[in-house]
């Protein structure tokens, strides 16, 4: 009896390992600035690995992954820039390049790996799209033609993607990426083209995610009161929040893209907060410490709250936020305006509503 236990353990202990995926990284950095650390986050994983800055400018870095997937890396200097790591030896070279916003940022080349990790890499890159400037005085007519106009260009791209590669486990993570701009029915046609399998990939369910939640936050929508414990433990209400416009960001310290971003939501806040505009940040957090440190090293003035149980935070369940950042504009009246808004639509809308 104890060799058939022993026996089943062994198989268990095989068959789970089975189901890994061994990585292999190697990265050479162009930097303009000198850096102490990398960081990895690892999306599907949810896991982020802290490196010290490799010596001679260059990375080796092996492991595994439960699944092919997204990996960010940054540096102290550079904010995250996302690359597709399957079994496939994947390698790359990443360019610092000053900005004049915020932390540098990187550009990928020479990137030799899988052809998933060459179709995420070009589906990752900026498009040759007509550039249309919106001004806070164009009218509805034209903010709504443009739109238009975006959504057309990417959802012929997908569509183009699905007669190419359309079991590419990439392809999900295309049009959940450009979800926003295709918007709820051409994101659900083309959802409904996506094999079973790709349908309950990770991707595929967050996409699923994204239909119900833009129905849960649809325009007009009232958000009902909530309340929520502040990092001094005393609970802050959403109605004790009085201002024409208030961004709810889900966030977390361990997020890389959120913490990225930061620095340019700041400069915002800075600019609007006076004329009407506030933010309450829900931490998607289980740890207190981290938390803080997290909105004292990134100066955060802004309101924030947690229940410090991570990804089962009572609201992220409440509005199927599967992802981070993730933003919901509301106004004084805590009705939905938009939401996944990007600091810079965020700034738009801002600069046309708070002259």
């Amino acid at each position: 009896m104890k060799a058939i236990i022993l026996s089943l353990s062994l198989l268990t202990f095989v068959f789970s390992h089975a189901q890994e995926t061994h990585f292999s990284l190697k990265v050479c950095f162009k930097p303009l600035t000198l850096s102490k650390r990398l960081l990895i986050y690892m999306s599907d994983d949810m896991r982020v690995d802290t490196l010290p800055y490799p010596i001679n400018d260059t990375l080796y870095y092996k492991g595994t992954i439960k699944k092919s997937g997204e990996f960010q890396i940054a540096t102290d200097s550079a904010a995250s820039v996302p690359v597709w790591v399957d079994s496939i030896p994947l390698s790359f070279c990443l360019t610092e390049e000053k900005s004049k916003m915020g932390r540098n940022r990187f550009s990928v080349s020479s990137l030799v790996g899988s052809e998933d990790s060459k179709l995420y890499f070009e589906m990752t890159q900026p498009r040759n799209h007509p550039m249309i400037k919106i001004y806070p005085t164009d009218g509805k007519l034209k903010r709504d033609s443009v739109s238009g106009m975006f959504s057309k260009f990417y959802s012929d791209i997908i569509d183009s993607l699905f007669f190419v590669r359309a079991t590419s486990p990439v392809l999900p993570y295309y049009i959940r990426l450009y979800a926003n701009i295709l918007g709820p029915e051409t994101t659900r046609l083309f959802y409904l083209r996506l094999n079973n399998e790709l349908q309950n990939s990770s991707q595929g369910k967050k996409i699923k995610e994204y239909l119900e939640r833009s129905e849960i936050l649809q325009k007009g929508v009232v958000i009902n009161n909530f309340s929520m414990r502040r990092p001094n433990g005393k609970k802050l209400s959403l109605h004790s929040v009085q201002a024409k416009f208030i961004l709810l960001e889900f966030w977390a310290s361990w997020c890389v893209p959120c913490r990225a971003e930061n620095p340019h939501l700041v400069k915002l806040y800075n600019k609007y907060k006076e004329k009407g505009f506030e933010i309450i940040a829900i931490s998607l957090d289980d740890n207190k410490k981290e938390w803080f440190e997290a909105i004292q090293k990134d100066n955060l003035q802004w309101l924030h709250i947690s229940d410090l149980n991570g990804w089962d935070n009572e609201l992220a369940q409440k509005f199927k936020i599967s992802s981070v950042p993730y933003t919901v504009l509301i106004d004084s009246n805590y009705k939905v305006i938009s939401s996944w808004l990007s600091v810079s639509q965020l700034n738009g809308f801002l600069a046309d509503s708070l002259k």
